[in-house]
């Protein structure tokens, strides 16, 4: 019974970390919100701890502490080698998000990289922002044959959004983030 109250009562104090971390992030009080994250840290279980580490990334963008949330987004994407969801969100956000002043395209390109490879290729998203990665670092031809790729690949609503990426990569031009 004592380890179910201890339990119930870590559950609890989490709970109320994180409305507190919440509450900062729509603040923008990074400051507050990192300590947030240490302190939700400490009452997570060892192997559960690494999910804050997405977290902490969005803040350091939004502190604009980019080396450190490079160096993070580096050990999240070793971390999650196969994971290529984890991999193709963090890639997606370092290309496309309009607050990001100082962008990583070289880590980007690594970290989308191994999302196509943990996707073994065939997830048309994930081809899609390895594409829009290529196309940024100044690899035109090479992110027009990943986007065909990915237009083959898309059904659906992707299948158009897709084409119209394609298009404006053989116009030379960088298309909108969708």
């Amino acid at each position: 019974a004592a380890e179910f109250e201890m339990r119930h009562q870590n559950e609890a104090q989490l709970n109320a970390v994180g409305r507190e971390l919440g509450m900062a992030m729509q603040k923008k009080d990074w400051d507050v919100a990192l300590a947030k994250v240490a302190e939700a840290e400490k009452l997570l279980p060892e192997g559960m701890r690494d999910r804050l580490d997405l977290t902490r990334f969005n803040i350091l963008i939004g502190k604009k502490d980019y080396p450190a949330a490079y160096k993070l987004a580096e050990k999240i994407s070793d971390d999650n080698k196969d994971n290529a969801m984890v991999q193709n969100d963090l890639a997606w956000r370092m290309a496309t998000d309009p607050a990001i002043e100082q962008r990583d395209l070289k880590l980007a390109d690594k970290i989308a990289t191994r999302a196509n490879e943990a996707s073994k290729a065939e997830n048309p998203a994930v081809l899609d922002t390895l594409a829009r990665v290529k196309f940024m670092n100044g690899k035109k031809s090479e992110a027009i044959a990943l986007q065909e790729k990915a237009v083959k690949l898309a059904d659906g609503e992707l299948k158009p959004l897709a084409q119209r990426t394609l298009d404006s990569y053989r116009k030379g031009e960088l298309p909108g983030a969708n």
